[in-house]
C-alpha cells in the first residue's frame, strides 16, 4: 500500500474489476467522467479480494485528494460518510445526534443504515419486491402443473402395476401413500438441489452497482419447504386415482 499513499493517482481495484477488464497490476487506466468530466488516468497499485461477499469485488478505490482538485475545483464537498460503530445498539441515536448536528446548516445530512442506504437505491428500479414476488408465484405455479401432469402420466402408464400391487394385498392407503411418496421425493430432490446449488453459485454475484447477491441458509429452508408442499400438492389427485382404482379395471389393460 506504500504506493498507494505516495501517488495522488494511484488507485485499489477489486480482483474481479481487474480479471473482467483485463488490466494488470501497475498498469495506467484512464477513466472517462461523467458527473465530474474529463479524462481521469489512474494507476493500479494494488489489488484487493472481499473476505465478505456483500462488500464485493469490483470496486475501484482511489484518493479523494485527486478528485477534489480536479473534479471539484478544490472545494471539498463530500457526498458520503461511512461511521464504523463500535455497538450496532447505538446506531440510532448516533444517526439523530449526526442529523442534529447538520439540521440548521446548508448541508444538511440524512443518516441511516447501510441496508437502509442501499434500499433506497434498489427503490430506484421500481418496486422490485413486487416483480420478485410475482415471478416467483409463476414459477412455484408452472413447477407444481409440470409436476402435477408428470405424476399423472406416471399414474395411467402404470395402472396395470398398480392393479397387481392391489392383487397381491396392498391396501388402497398404502398405495395412496406410495404414489404421494413418490411425488415427493421427485420435487423434494430437486428442490434441495436446486436451493442447495443457488446458494453455493449464486452467493456473491455481482449486479453492477447494486450489493452482490446473497443467499441465506433460511432461504433455502424454505425452497426446500416449497419443494415439498409442491410434491405433496401435485400428488395428491395422482395417488387419490390410484388408491380408489379397482382390480378389475387396471388388470383389463394387460396385454
Amino acid at each position: 500500500m506504500a504506493s498507494y499513499f505516495a501517488e495522488q493517482t494511484a488507485c485499489v481495484v477489486g480482483e474481479k474489476l481487474m480479471e473482467k477488464n483485463g488490466w494488470k497490476l501497475g498498469q495506467t487506466v484512464t477513466l472517462n467522467g461523467t458527473i465530474y468530466p474529463g479524462e481521469w488516468p489512474l494507476t493500479i497499485s494494488e489489488v484487493y479480494r472481499a473476505t465478505n461477499p456483500a462488500f464485493g469485488d469490483e470496486t475501484m478505490f482511489f484518493h479523494f485528494k485527486y478528485l477534489e482538485q480536479k473534479g471539484m475545483g478544490g472545494s471539498g464537498q463530500v457526498g458520503v460518510y461511512v461511521l464504523d460503530l463500535t455497538s450496532s445498539e447505538r446506531s440510532a441515536a448516533i444517526a439523530q445526534q449526526v442529523d442534529a448536528m447538520f439540521e440548521n446548516s446548508s448541508a444538511s445530512t440524512r443518516t441511516e443504515s447501510e441496508q437502509a442506504f442501499q434500499a433506497g437505491f434498489v427503490s430506484m428500479y421500481g418496486n422490485v419486491p413486487f416483480v420478485l414476488n410475482v415471478i416467483g408465484l409463476a414459477v412455484v405455479f408452472a413447477i407444481l402443473g409440470i409436476a402435477a401432469n408428470t405424476m399423472m402420466m406416471a399414474m395411467r402408464e402404470r395402472t396395470t402395476e398398480f392393479g397387481v400391487l392391489k392383487t397381491l394385498g396392498f391396501s388402497d392407503g398404502t398405495v395412496f401413500g406410495m404414489v404421494l411418496a413418490e411425488a415427493a421425493i421427485i420435487t423434494v430432490g430437486g428442490g434441495i438441489l436446486g436451493a442447495l446449488l443457488a446458494k453455493l453459485v449464486v452467493t456473491g454475484a455481482t449486479t453492477g452497482f447494486l450489493p452482490p447477491l446473497t443467499i441465506y441458509w433460511s432461504s433455502v429452508a424454505l425452497g426446500i419447504g416449497i419443494a415439498t408442499v409442491i410434491g405433496a400438492v401435485s400428488g395428491l389427485i395422482p395417488a387419490f386415482q390410484a388408491s380408489r382404482l379397482r382390480i378389475v379395471d387396471a388388470l383389463r389393460r394387460v396385454d
